[in-house]
């Protein structure tokens, strides 16, 4: 059906260039159209095509309802009416326009706004958006939308044939209903105020665990959603060529009608698990921005701050639904009491405080001293401060015949003790500087350094340092090829504390997890080089290529990663013209390798492999001993390195008649020597390979005069 299309037009075109009374009188003029029709709509969603049974049953396939939602993901193209208007209107001091689309629809969108040239704006509007996830999805629970889910009853578990289980639709409906405001009255002061209500509504996917494991598997229902923001936003300042100041304060507030929902566990004896839902919660928000401009050396000074605030608070969730016993499936089901309290006072909580309060600061200053040569020096603050309640659980347990500690048994299920975990909050400060030089029209050298520092609540590292040193030269000035190429080289390095690794606390270095490090706070040395290139042979042909390359040398590692090398190349080649047609062909490839020390069991060298060592001129210095013991070490089967570990050319090869015959004492310095080069300086591991305890080889070491520089007994563990 074609749509019926009414034009509202109230002037003749020609009159905008009459001359005379009309101009003068500086008429309001009007014009615009309203679309009105009808849609019609078919739409043949898939069927689910599936099979249900269980491992002593034979499986049975299904056949499901209709999806329709994919077709109306984000829109709504039900058969039914449409409208369109667009009315604008204006002279040489006022204006305004009023456009709206799908009118009554789940997809509407009006907007209205108008005002005055230079003066004053003001704006309405009115937004709906739906996003539809699954039509008829199937589930055994009833009263879907509801916040206490509900099982059939009967049969432990109840029937898994999807033919008896209900149907309903995911999905949730967002529309927003706002205006805002600005007055400048033609000078650079201003002021802007906007307020804006969101309302969501519908289901979301969510799901839980069937019983206390995974054994049992998963399970999806749908959470109803009935949430409601309401933002509040005003800013005013001053805005010129030269100068720009401006203050703002955000205000948000977020409401959910429901806290928490039920839904039947059916492998918990078909009791009512709960789940939380997200909880109200408010944001305050304080912004200054200020920039200058058209300063000496064409420089801009700019600098932003921001402090924000969030808040929220809803009770603690005392017992979760366990089972009585730890027998599958359980014999009786309950309420556990996990007994949540403040790890400080140790007095009980019933509710959870959350705040977090951010800051955030930037200044920069950006300058041309020379042409053709920008640069920019720059300084970036960050912190995030958490308040919120620190919640630790105790013990909990039911059943009978509990012991005391209670233990997992037949008849008795437990939860152990839960210490609060350490608070996320940290600070990071970051400052560098870098510069542009474009030494000819089509060629440009970059450059730069950036320090970071970030300080955190974390135990095993409490701070780390970043320092970034790149250059990169670009060049487009060949007529079907540009390219780019970068090196960088980036240090980290954090204050280590292996005594607190894994998440525990006061490990001691005859523990394994002493030894460790996580890579995020590890400390390294790296290098990378970053090949980028664009090449047009053809008008309608593009080829890209990028190679990167980068090298990880780890830090202070005794186990775990001791180095990676990567490697990735993208190619992409495309054929046709960008505002038509185009085909593009894509293909990478990527290595990684990398090196990692295991902890083996060896008290050090037996007696005949260390004579071969020490007979050995190791023509190839250190390193040629570190690539031996590493080899052997990790051949060694046994609580020793046996000859037959070492390599084979060693046992070939006698005493060096070009050497001359050194002392014994003489050997000995240069053995312990390489040994601790090849150990980094390690003396427990040093003292294990040479088969002597760690205070006769500190005896030794101080005699011989080998003492490491650089190197302290906090430095390293065990060394």
């Amino acid at each position: 059906m074609r749509n019926k299309r009414v034009k509202l037009i109230a002037l003749v075109v020609a009159s905008l260039f009459a001359e005379g009374s009309a101009m003068a009188a500086d008429s309001f003029l009007w014009g615009g159209m309203i679309d009105l029709g009808w849609r019609f709509t078919n739409i043949d969603g898939a069927e689910r095509n599936g099979a249900y049974g269980t491992s002593s049953t034979t499986v049975q396939p299904f056949t499901g309802p209709r999806d329709e939602a994919k077709a109306q993901e984000y829109q709504d193209i039900d058969t039914g009416p449409i409208g369109v208007f667009d009315i604008l209107g204006g002279n040489r001091t006022y204006y305004f326009r009023g456009f709206g689309e799908n009118l009554g629809r789940d997809d509407q969108e009006i907007n209205i706004v108008g005002g005055a040239y230079q003066a004053w704006k003001a704006q309405v509007y009115s937004s709906r958006m739906p996003h539809e996830y699954s039509w008829n999805a199937l589930t055994p629970l009833y009263n879907m939308g509801s916040t206490v889910l509900t099982s059939p009853g009967g049969a432990y578990p109840p029937s898994r044939n999807p033919a008896e289980w209900t149907t309903f639709n995911y999905g949730i409906q967002r529309n927003t209903l706002g205006g805002n405001f600005e007055f400048s009255n033609k000078t650079p002061w201003f002021v802007r105020a906007d307020y804006n209500e969101v309302e969501t509504s519908g289901l979301k996917l969510n799901g839980g665990a069937l019983g206390t494991g995974s054994g049992n598997g998963l399970i999806q229902y749908g959470a109803p959603v009935d949430y409601k923001t309401k933002n509040a936003f005003i800013e005013g300042g001053y805005s010129s060529k030269q100068w720009g100041l401006r203050l703002a304060y955000l205000d948000s507030k977020f409401s959910n009608a429901n806290d928490s929902m039920q839904w039947t566990n059916f492998y918990m004896r078909n009791g009512l698990d709960q789940q939380l839902l997200p909880p109200d919660s408010e944001l305050k928000k304080w912004s200054f921005n200020a920039s200058a401009k058209q300063l000496p050396w064409d420089s801009t000074v700019l600098f932003r701050w921001s402090q924000s605030k969030l808040t929220n608070n809803f009770g603690i969730a005392s017992s979760s639904l366990k089972p009585a016993s730890n027998a599958s499936p359980p014999t009786g089901v309950g309420y556990l009491v996990t007994a949540p309290y403040d790890a400080e006072s140790g007095q009980p909580l019933s509710s959870f405080d959350g705040e977090h309060k951010t800051t955030n600061a930037h200044v920069s200053w950006n300058a041309s001293p020379m042409a053709r040569l920008d640069t920019r020096v720059y300084y970036d603050y960050y912190d995030l401060e958490n308040k919120s309640t620190s919640v630790s659980y105790a013990r909990g347990s039911q059943g009978s015949n509990c012991a005391t500690p209670p233990v997992n048994s037949a008849t008795c299920y437990q939860i152990a003790a839960l210490d609060a975990p350490e608070p996320f909050q940290y600070t990071r400060n970051s400052a560098g500087f870098d510069a542009s030089w474009s030494f000819t029209p089509r060629s440009k050298l970059l450059g730069g350094f950036d320090w970071q520092k970030v300080e955190r609540d974390l135990e095993p590292a409490p701070k780390t340092d970043d320092y970034r040193y790149w250059v990169e030269y670009r060049n487009s000035g060949w007529q079907t090829l540009s390219g780019r190429l970068k090196y960088q080289y980036l240090q980290r390095r954090s204050d280590l504390d292996p005594s607190y690794t894994n998440n525990s606390s006061n490990v001691q270095p005859t523990t394994v997890p002493y030894y460790f490090t996580a890579y995020d706070v590890s400390n390294f040395d790296q290098n990378m080089v970053k090949l980028t290139l664009d090449w047009t042979p053809l008008p309608l042909l593009a080829v890209g290529f990028g190679a990167t390359w980068r090298d990880t040398n780890y830090k202070d590692l005794y186990y775990g990663r001791t180095d990676d090398t990567s490697q990735q190349y993208d190619l992409t080649v495309s054929y046709g013209d960008i505002n038509s047609w185009r085909v593009t062909l894509l293909g990478n490839w990527g290595e990684v390798k990398f090196n990692q020390a295991y902890r083996k069991h060896l008290r050090g060298f037996a007696a005949p492999a260390r004579e071969m060592l020490v007979r050995y001129d190791f023509p190839g210095n250190v390193r040629e001993l570190e690539n031996i013991v590493a080899r052997a070490v990790a051949l060694a089967d046994g609580n020793e390195v046996q000859v037959k570990d070492l390599p084979p050319f060693l046992a070939e090869r006698g005493p060096s008649s070009k050497s001359r015959m050194k002392s014994l004492e003489e050997i000995e310095k240069d053995h312990i020597a390489r040994v601790l080069a090849a150990v980094r300086g390690h003396r427990d591991q040093a003292a294990a390979i040479l088969g002597i305890t760690r205070s006769t080889l500190w005896r030794k070491m101080k005699r011989f005069g080998l003492e490491t520089p650089g190197r302290s007994e906090t430095e390293h563990p065990g060394s």
